[in-house]
């Protein structure tokens, strides 16, 4: 019963038939929460569908979360940190996709299923830390570890697609037969796809076995029954290679604990909540404003209000220009840029820095326009280089600099202000240094930089209530051009 009709239409006809709630055999009680559980959870997504055009993808998650307590949820749970850490992880990801309806981003969302991209984990330690990392092949792109255990690598890889759909630009389409049902032109389609996806292994296997900076310690059969294995592969490549059968003993964890349902008995429904256990009211919000929300509300208050009020995009922001194939948005030029900037310390470090930042924008789609060897990456790189070679470079990173300084601003017990410094170099005055990427002629900087005005005003009154009194300089990376803003 139920077999083949919407889950939601299941659930609200399982909520109206209270005949089919059977007791836990745990505790009786235990089915009244269930159905308050389910009662509160299809209220939540009777709101909140309706918003599913209306508001971005990430702002309607992070609602969902709040009103459901699934944060509160994970915590407890054993070991919450990493999954509220992939939560936040997958939360930023989810904004930069605010130009994309939810069922687009699911459209794309199964795409990268298909391809067996993954999201990479949040990041929990960093490198200098005594712990293991559990990665997959793809999140560990960029990355480098003294010692990389490779695992199974025994399995067989595919090279069969019998009943997959395959499209060849010459060849037309095709539905994989059987290889005794395969005529010449299904042949030379499938021997295509296969010789691509063993292509494709070939360099997954490369960036697996490069991500060791010491030892690489490869874990599978010496003698592998499939020839497309890793371990196939892998076997009798280097004379330096040695192979061993000995497995160290290994002392499993003791099991966690059974869960406890004694916290049940602390419930008593007639009787008046102790004040421990009351509802809390909520407070009165500050006002946490930053210099972008202030620069919109001075360009325009309606467009202000309907990004900061009710949390409606302008129409712009929906219907953005259709970039070529060989670009990217400026956000995410933007985002490199200022990722280079924020570590690096010498000129050679440029090309390390590019891959580790462009590897963590969670945007595999955009990483092929951005690749070594591409157009777009030389611009990109010259960009940089202009940069961090100038003189003014050299001066902002003399002696002591903060880069991405971050500060919140007490203005009034109800006005805050928020926002991060690019780069900040104390003194008498201080300085802070703002990097724009947006490109523009050499004529227009001027004229550019009167618009952040408002920008400047909130910097400088920040800079004040920090260390004292600071100028601002925009840095327009094209056409590597600088401008004071202010006394």
């Amino acid at each position: 019963e139920g077999i083949g009709r919407p889950l939601l239409k299941q659930a609200r006809r399982f909520l109206k038939q209270p005949e089919k709630w059977h007791a836990a055999p745990e505790d009786a009680r235990i089915v009244e929460l269930e159905r308050q559980g389910l009662t509160i959870a299809l209220k939540t997504l009777d709101d909140l569908i309706p918003m599913r055009s209306r508001l971005p993808a990430d702002r309607l998650l992070e609602e969902l979360f709040d009103r459901t307590g699934y944060r509160a949820h994970l915590w407890l749970l054993e070991q919450p940190e990493p999954r509220l850490a992939n939560l936040q992880r997958f939360l930023e990801l989810l904004e930069g996709y605010r130009g994309h309806s939810v069922a687009t981003f699911l459209e794309i969302w199964d795409r990268w299923q298909q391809q067996d991209i993954g999201i990479p984990q949040a990041p929990l330690h960093s490198r200098d830390d005594d712990v293991v990392t559990l990665s997959t092949i793809h999140s560990a792109k960029g990355l480098e570890w003294p010692v990389v255990f490779l695992v199974k690598t025994g399995a067989a890889l595919k090279t069969s697609h019998y009943a997959s759909y395959l499209s060849d630009p010459r060849l037309g389409p095709l539905l994989c037969p059987g290889e005794k049902e395969r005529g010449p032109r299904s042949h030379r389609v499938h021997d295509r796809e296969r010789d691509e996806s063993l292509a494709e292994e070939a360099r997954l296997l490369y960036v697996a076995t490069t991500r060791a900076m010491d030892r690489l310690i490869i874990a599978g059969p010496e003698k592998p029954r499939s020839k497309t294995c890793y371990a196939a592969w892998l076997s009798g490549r280097d004379p330096d290679v040695r192979v061993t059968e000995s497995i160290s003993s290994i002392h499993p964890p003791a099991p966690p604990p059974e869960p406890s349902l004694a916290w049940l008995d602390s419930i008593v429904p007639e009787a008046a909540p102790s004040p421990l256990l009351r509802r809390l009211l909520p407070g009165r919000r500050r006002s946490y404003r930053s210099a972008s929300e202030l620069m919109a509300h001075e360009r325009s208050r309606k467009e202000w209000k309907l990004k900061y009020w009710y949390g409606v995009e302008p129409v712009y922001y929906f219907a953005r220009e259709q970039l070529p194939a060989h670009e990217v948005p400026a956000w995410v030029k933007g985002t490199v840029i200022h990722g280079v900037l924020e570590k690096i310390q010498d000129r050679a470090e440029l090309a390390e820095l590019l891959d580790e930042t462009i590897g963590a924008l969670d945007a595999p789609e955009l990483e092929e326009r951005m690749a070594a060897g591409t157009e777009y990456r030389a611009r990109l790189k010259e960009e940089i280089t202009k940069v961090v070679t100038s003189d003014e470079w050299k001066w902002y990173t003399e002696g002591e600099h903060y880069r991405e300084l971050e500060f919140v601003q007490l203005v009034t017990p109800s006005k805050w202000r928020v926002g991060a410094f690019d780069l900040y170099k104390p003194g008498e005055p201080g300085w802070i240094i703002d990097f724009k990427t947006h490109e523009i002629p050499a004529d227009r900087v001027e004229i550019t930089a009167r618009k952040y005005r408002m920008q400047a005003l909130v910097y400088r009154a920040a800079a004040l209530a920090l260390a004292g009194e600071a100028r601002v300089r925009l840095h327009f990376t094209v056409p590597n051009r600088t401008v004071d803003l202010g006394p």
